[in-house]
Parts: structure tokens; sequence; C-alpha cells
């Protein structure tokens, strides 16, 4: 598993190289810095053949108290994945997670 990335703003990741994988599955946590606190973030996890290029392979969305999450499985012959934070509410971090295999 590969944490493609983690951050408290805005922000794409680096790309992570899938040649000789082909199915997928990305997991992204929002939590927030307080107790009871409203979290809310949108992401994208984005695929290149060339690494220059990027497409919207898939849109991610949590919100929730605390905590929330969103994700799933898919597959693929992009040759690279990046995701791409839309945004980030209240301070939250978002983490997104990628598990590949061939």
């Amino acid at each position: 598993m590969h944490t493609l990335i983690k951050t408290k703003t805005p922000a794409v990741s680096a790309s992570v190289n899938c040649v000789h994988s082909t199915h997928m599955t990305v997991q992204m946590t929002v939590e927030g810095a307080r107790e009871g606190q409203k979290v809310i973030a949108e992401a994208s996890l984005e695929g290149s053949l060339d690494g220059k290029g990027w497409f919207t392979i898939s849109e991610l969305k949590a919100d929730g108290n605390e905590y929330a999450t969103d994700g799933g499985a898919f597959e693929t012959l992009w040759s690279f994945i990046r995701a791409k934070v839309k945004s980030v509410s209240n301070d939250s971090t978002v983490t997104v997670y990628l598990a590949k295999r061939g």
C-alpha cells in the first residue's frame, strides 16, 4: 500500500508507477483536528500514460464528524497514478492511499 498524499491544504501528490498493475484500490480519509469537528474533503485520482498529461479516473468526496472516508476498487491500464486534493475543511488532514496488484 502507498500513501499518495497526506495534507491539510489542496495539493497534488507525486506520481506512482503502475505499469505492472491492473487492479487498484484507493481510499481517501479526512480527519478533524478537534473532537466533534465537521470534516469535508474532495479529491480526484488521476491517471497518465506518459507522466505529463493527466486525466481524472475517479472523484472522491467525504464528509462527516471528526472522520470520514471514500474510495473504491477499479481496473486500469494507466502507467502512472496520482492524487489531487481539491479541498479540505477546518484544518483537517486528508490522506489518500493506493493499493495495487498485477
